[in-house]
């Protein structure tokens, strides 16, 4: 999906460049810039996606259990998705093929912190998020998939 922004009376001429290289197009905003924030607010879900994932698996291993219980029990109910599928997955095969490396997810974290800044929210998961990217990297997995979350 490409999140776009700008004036409507480029929309268009933008749109068929859009439809040429994406599936689906969500105009966010007349204004420059929504879609760099929107942007922020889908990567703060898919890391609370990501740690839930990986934290929720450790703490079944932690507990003497299987973590594959962990999908098992997710899969097919509410709380099943592609996503936690595909990362739980490559968590539990050890598989950190780099598809959104630690370090970008460190990078962008901090711009959500940073996003933030002078407003009223409080991003708990967000900073939770940030500190677990940085135990990640500084434990040399920076340039492993964000799923190498699991392992800190």
């Amino acid at each position: 999906m490409i999140l776009a922004s700008g004036p409507d009376r480029r929309r268009q001429e933008a749109q068929s460049v859009f439809d040429a290289i994406g599936q689906r197009t969500l105009w966010v905003s007349d204004a420059p810039g929504g879609a760099s924030r929107l942007k922020l607010a889908l990567n703060a879900f898919v890391f609370a996606l990501t740690h839930g994932t990986a934290e929720s698996l450790a703490i079944a291993r932690a507990l003497g259990l299987d973590p594959a219980l962990v999908i098992a029990a997710v899969t097919g109910g509410p709380l099943d998705s592609p996503y936690v599928q595909a990362k739980g997955g490559a968590m539990l095969k050890g598989d950190y093929t780099a598809s959104f490396s630690v370090v970008n997810g460190l990078k962008d974290a901090g711009l959500i912190r940073d996003a933030l800044a002078g407003t009223s929210i409080r991003a708990d998961l967000a900073e939770a998020g940030l500190a677990r990217f940085r135990r990640a990297n500084e434990a040399g997995h920076g340039g492993k998939d964000i799923a190498a979350s699991f392992l800190v």
